[in-house]
């Protein structure tokens, strides 16, 4: 284990019609079974909130670091890294217990999920955008404004 156990942890939108969230850990297990690396998340537990909030995930974690101990001395301690959704719940329940230190990566699917649903919005609102928009709109009035001052010059020498 070079790279040390890696958790994973997400909380799932509401369960039928109840309006509860399930909030799941578990470790991430590499494994090739083919000619290229799978990686598997390996159920530890989950627990039912009715929201992915910062203390259900903390008492989650909790419950399965006792558990865990019993078969592994350190704990979910003995993990090097987490990764999450990125959300404040999860974000703050996790520094909570493991310590500001403690590497947490926000997974890939989420940073693709916001880019496909807010990533035009938010890079239409930023400055970067404004900046652009700028800098094109000056770029073809310039363009035009110079090709307008070449016809002018030719129309005058012809009259």
């Amino acid at each position: 284990m070079e790279h040390g156990l890696r958790l994973a942890c997400d909380g799932t939108h509401d369960i039928s019609n109840s309006r509860i969230k399930l909030i799941a850990v578990g470790w991430l297990a590499q494994h090739v079974p083919r000619q290229s690396i799978e990686t598997t998340f390996v159920l530890l537990g989950f627990a039912l909130a009715p929201s992915e909030n910062h203390v259900a995930v903390r008492l989650l974690l909790d419950s399965l670091d006792a558990h865990v101990r019993e078969h592994l001395g350190d704990g979910l301690r003995k993990a090097s890294v987490a990764h999450i959704d990125g959300g404040p719940a999860l974000v703050k329940a996790f520094v909570d217990f493991f310590g500001q230190d403690f590497q947490l990566v926000r997974s890939l699917e989420h940073v693709k999920r916001n880019i496909r649903e807010q990533g035009v919005k938010k890079l239409t609102q930023s400055s970067w955008w404004t900046s652009t928009k700028r800098w094109v709109s000056k770029s073809a009035f310039i363009r035009n404004t110079a090709r307008d001052h070449v016809q002018v010059a030719t129309v005058g020498a012809v009259n």
